[in-house]
C-alpha cells in the first residue's frame, strides 16, 4: 500500500498496520503521543497553541493503551490547537511535496484545521497554510498534499479547530511524498540512478475468496488564503481514484481575483488546464472543473492589481 492519499478507512482498522506510521516515513516526533514531557503531564514535543487560552487540552489514554489529546474549544473564531515545539521542527526544502494528516475522533460534524507553519533560517519571516477538514462522527484519517514554498527551511504543525467543539487527536502524519525516501535522491528530488533492475518473473494469479467491503472515497478540503499580485498555488490534490471532483473559489474580499487550474502527471511538472483564466469578482464565487485528466491538480490564484483579497478555496471530490 504505497498510495499518496488515504481516505475513508474502516473505523475498526488497526492503525498500527498502516504504512504511514513507519518511523522512516513519518517525520513527526512523538506523533502518537506515547512519550511524556519532563513534567509528565503532556506529550513530549507538544504544547498548547498560542490562540488556545480559553480551550481545555488534556492528554488521555484509553483501555487499549493508546494515547490521544482531547481538545475542548469553548471560544469560537480562535484556533484552539496543539502545536509542535519548535525544537522538534521538521526540515523541508522548497518544491518538496508533503502529505499532512491526522486521525481525528469527533461526536458531531464540524471543521478541524491543520496549520502548517513554514520558517526561514535567515530571517524572521514566516508563512503558513491552513488545511480545513469537515469532520464526521467517528474516527477517520484526514489528509492533504502541499508543496513547500520558496525560502522555507523547516516546518512545524498546529492542529485544532475554530468551532465550538470537543474532539480527540490520536495520531499525526507529516511525511514527504516527493521525493520519496525510498528513492536515492537529494533534497531537491534529483535522482541518483546507477543501475536498472528488471522484473524476471510475472507473479502467478491468486484466487481470492470471501466478502469484500466497498469503501467510497470522499474528500472535502478547504484553504483560507490571501491573493495578491504574486502568483500562488493551492495545495496539491491526488485525483487518481476520484471519478468526480471540482474546485470552488469564494472571493471574500473587495478586489477581483484570478484563478486557473493546473494539472500534473507526477506532482512536479505542471501545465495549465484547457480554457482561459477565470475572474472571481469580489463577493462572488466560481466553480472550476478541468477538461482533461492527470493525476495531480491544483489551483493558481492572484490579483491583477496591487490590491489583495481573501479567498476560500474548496476542493471536493468522490470516487
Amino acid at each position: 500500500m504505497d498510495s499518496l492519499y488515504y481516505e475513508e478507512f474502516d473505523k475498526s482498522t488497526d492503525h498500527e498496520d498502516i504504512p504511514y506510521y513507519e518511523s522512516s516515513k513519518n517525520q513527526i516526533f512523538n506523533h502518537n503521543f506515547v512519550y511524556a514531557n519532563t513534567a509528565g503531564n503532556f506529550p513530549a514535543g507538544w504544547q498548547k497553541g498560542r490562540e488556545s487560552k480559553s480551550a481545555a487540552l488534556s492528554w488521555e489514554e484509553d483501555q487499549n493503551q493508546k494515547f490521544s489529546i482531547k481538545i475542548n474549544n469553548r471560544s469560537p473564531n480562535h484556533l484552539a490547537a496543539i502545536c509542535q515545539q519548535r525544537s522538534y521542527r521538521v526540515e523541508v526544502y522548497e518544491k518538496q511535496v508533503w502529505e499532512v494528516g491526522a486521525f481525528f475522533t469527533a461526536h458531531h460534524q464540524f471543521t478541524a484545521t491543520i496549520k502548517v507553519n513554514f520558517v526561514c533560517h535567515s530571517s524572521t519571516r514566516a508563512s503558513y497554510c491552513y488545511l480545513n477538514f469537515l469532520l464526521h462522527p467517528g474516527q477517520d484519517y484526514y489528509c492533504s498534499l502541499l508543496t513547500v514554498p520558496a525560502d522555507a527551511d523547516y516546518a512545524y504543525l498546529e492542529l485544532g479547530t475554530k468551532d465550538i467543539a470537543t474532539f480527540w487527536v490520536s495520531n499525526i502524519v507529516f511525511r514527504r511524498a516527493f521525493p520519496v525516501a525510498r528513492l536515492d535522491a537529494d533534497a531537491r528530488g534529483r535522482l541518483n540512478i546507477n543501475t536498472v533492475s528488471s522484473v524476471k518473473k510475472i507473479i502467478d494469479p491468486v484466487t481470492v475468496t470471501g466478502d469484500f467491503e466497498f469503501r467510497r472515497i470522499v474528500r472535502d478540503v478547504t484553504e483560507e488564503v490571501v491573493a495578491g499580485p504574486e502568483l500562488k498555488a493551492s495545495g496539491i490534490q491526488d485525483v487518481l481514484n476520484m471519478s468526480t471532483y471540482s474546485f470552488c473559489v469564494v472571493n471574500q474580499g473587495e478586489a477581483d481575483a484570478m484563478a486557473r487550474l493546473e494539472l500534473s502527471p507526477n506532482g512536479i511538472n505542471w501545465m495549465y488546464a484547457a480554457g482561459n483564466d477565470d475572474v472571481v469578482p469580489a463577493g462572488q464565487m466560481k466553480i472550476l472543473v478541468p477538461d482533461f485528466f492527470l493525476r495531480y491538480i491544483r489551483l493558481n490564484y492572484w490579483t491583477e492589481s496591487s490590491a489583495t483579497t481573501y479567498l476560500s478555496i474548496y476542493f471536493q471530490g468522490q470516487g
